[in-house]
């Protein structure tokens, strides 16, 4: 969350209180001072920069696996009791696992009653991946060339990458600081 954006913050505090669930706050990188390049502009390229130091910060303190959320999400209600139950139906060796997002037709398949097997979904705002994947989305995503849920997409054909059916989080309508645009995704969704 940049520390510019207090009022998403006390949105999300708002919102994880009412989901009965909590989170911790990572400061996002700040986009100023950051050169864009072809076909990724300043902002992009610190929130893939904020992306990749909580999971550097993941990777440092050993964690089993890390829930990354933007700041300008909702929960769904009861969101931790629901998030244990999606996750009690993960395989041992899963990699990553979507809570929303988009996915273009024949990206999915059924892999259990609460969870797809995903091939290609986008929408980095809420995602958890497992510790070992970590080293390899590091690598991948420190080229900078696209935005952080695109490099993920490309990467889930070799991946044991699930996406929940039912939205535990959803992107909510406003301004994004990242595309510098009012975005309502809801038609992806």
């Amino acid at each position: 969350n940049l520390r510019s954006s207090t009022e998403r913050l006390a949105a999300t505090r708002r919102n994880a209180k009412r989901a009965k669930t909590t989170f911790r706050r990572w400061e996002a990188t700040q986009a100023e001072g950051i050169t864009g390049t072809e076909g990724m502009m300043p902002t992009e390229i610190a929130a893939l920069r904020s992306h990749k130091a909580i999971l550097e910060h993941a990777l440092s303190e050993g964690v089993e696996c890390v829930l990354i959320l933007e700041d300008d999400i909702d929960f769904i209600d009861n969101f931790d009791e629901l998030l244990n139950i999606h996750m009690s139906e993960l395989p041992e060796d899963w990699d990553g696992l979507h809570l929303g997002g988009f996915t273009q037709k024949g990206g999915l398949y059924q892999y259990s009653p609460l969870l797809n097997k995903s091939f290609a979904t986008w929408g980095g705002y809420g995602y958890l991946v497992s510790k070992k994947v970590i080293p390899l989305l590091l690598e991948t995503i420190s080229e900078e060339k696209m935005p952080v849920d695109t490099y993920y997409a490309r990467l889930m054909p070799k991946l044991n990458w699930f996406k929940t059916k039912e939205m535990l989080v959803r992107h909510l309508p406003g301004y994004s600081t990242i595309q510098n645009a009012h975005r309502d995704h809801k038609d992806l969704y």
